[in-house]
């Protein structure tokens, strides 16, 4: 610590000097008072507490003036100290960064509601989570939760998500805007028991059947039929409905008409985000098609897409299984081809198409110029075998015949019998 004028220092000591002179005289006026008021008694009270009050305001006033006198005769004394600034400096910014630091680990869980997992279960007893969705915790929330009520200006419920480290204060807090309290809750509680149950629905019942809810659970459903390739069907039958009861009695499934249009808008969906995959990553694919009859005798096409994206990936996409006219000749899957083709923005890009040994096919692939045809490797491989074979179809034949009589019921019961009461061979062995 270094003081850069000595001249200060003297004008701070007589300073010093002169406000002890004033400490000496405002003492001994207070004495002089002190002794005025022993001297002086009046013999009305009133007189006696207003002289008191009086000279307390001649007190304050004298102090008062002595403390201005104090701070303006105070030096100014000039210190430079480089470290202590820049400590101070330091010290500051570091609890500038702190706090900044604590606000920034605050997580908008609104923004980022795709990243959270929900759960079926609740995670107390408390009678918020009749109003909440729970979801696994995550970051420095314990407890995480999904506005479920419903808004009457609005469509749909709030939906807005709520954190907290353990606490329901802030579920309550929200809650509190919807104008539902504890007291509230219990009410409507009290009233729905004391109400018949079966005509009038509890908050549970009111909560799931949200059509929010409804509508995300069938799209689910419908996502199920297509990943397990199951039929429409599905939905009536008697034990998937009894199941699918005893997980939540309050849902209904689709019926055949929503499940249709269901399927058809996640097409549309679909369609247009591989459209836009094929125009950017997409510079040349091959198509691989097949062709069959149905049980209903109606042929029908499919068409599949592989190529390899931007991450060197090799995708595949299902581009059609349509219904196609008869007759099946070369001409018309040409044209079937083309349609296909040219309805995914693919012209000009596919440089192969992979068909069976079908003369129909060979003739559809000899007419798209435009492309280069491969016969399926494992169909010639079929033929090639069973071309193979034919010198020794006889034997084929007989060992064929054996393997049916083998197999019928009656037969195998026989060698069954005769296979246990055979002493040298194991029974656990034969059963197996």
């Amino acid at each position: 610590m270094k003081i850069h004028n000595y001249s200060y220092y003297s004008h701070f000591k007589l300073v010093r000097m002169s406000n002890s002179e004033s400490d000496e005289s405002s003492k001994q006026i207070e004495t002089e008072l002190s002794q005025s008021e022993q001297s002086e008694q009046f013999e009305q009270s009133d007189l006696e507490v207003i002289e008191q009050n009086n000279l307390k305001r001649q007190k304050q006033k004298h102090n008062s003036s002595k403390r201005q006198k104090k701070n303006s005769l105070e030096p100014i004394v000039v210190i430079s100290d480089s470290n202590t600034d820049s400590q101070f400096k330091t010290s500051s910014n570091s609890k500038k960064l702190k706090k900044h630091n604590k606000k920034s680990t605050k997580i908008n869980l609104n923004k980022i509601s795709n990243q959270l997992i929900s759960t079926n279960t609740k995670p107390g007893t408390s009678w918020i989570w009749d109003y909440f969705k729970h979801y696994k915790s995550h970051g420095q929330y314990k407890k995480i939760g999904e506005c479920l009520v419903q808004q009457n200006n609005k469509k749909g419920h709030c939906g807005h998500f709520i954190g907290s480290d353990g606490s329901t204060g802030n579920f309550i807090a929200h809650l509190a805007k919807h104008r539902i309290t504890e007291e509230s809750h219990k009410r409507k509680m009290h009233e729905f028991k004391n109400n018949n149950q079966s005509s009038q629905p509890s908050i549970e019942e009111i909560l799931r059947s949200n059509p929010d809810i409804k509508q995300s659970r069938d799209k689910k459903f419908v996502g199920m039929l297509i990943k397990d390739i199951q039929p429409i069907s599905m939905c009536n039958d008697e034990g998937f409905i009894e199941f699918i009861h005893e997980l939540d009695p309050y849902y209904q499934l689709p019926s055949k008409k929503t499940i249709q249009q269901l399927l058809a808008e996640s097409y549309n969906q679909i369609k247009t985000i591989l459209v836009k995959k094929f125009n950017e990553e997409i510079i040349s694919c091959s198509l691989t098609t097949d062709l069959w009859t149905a049980r209903s005798k109606n042929g029908y096409i499919g068409v599949t897409c592989s190529f390899i994206d931007n991450d060197f990936k090799l995708c595949e996409a299902i581009l059609a299984i349509q219904y196609i006219p008869y007759p099946h000749t070369g001409y018309n899957i040409c044209n079937v081809l083309t349609e296909i083709i040219s309805d995914w923005n693919l012209t000009r890009k596919v440089f192969t198409l992979t068909t069976d040994n079908g003369s129909n096919m060979v003739k559809a692939g000899t007419l798209m110029t435009e492309l280069t045809r491969l016969p399926c490797s494992a169909h010639t491989l079929q033929l090639v075998i069973g071309k193979g074979l034919l010198p020794a179809e006889v034997l084929i034949a007989r060992a064929k015949r054996l393997i049916n009589f083998f197999t019928t019921p009656k037969q195998t019961e026989k060698l069954i019998e005769i296979q246990k009461n055979n002493s040298h061979i194991n029974n656990e062995v034969i059963i197996k």
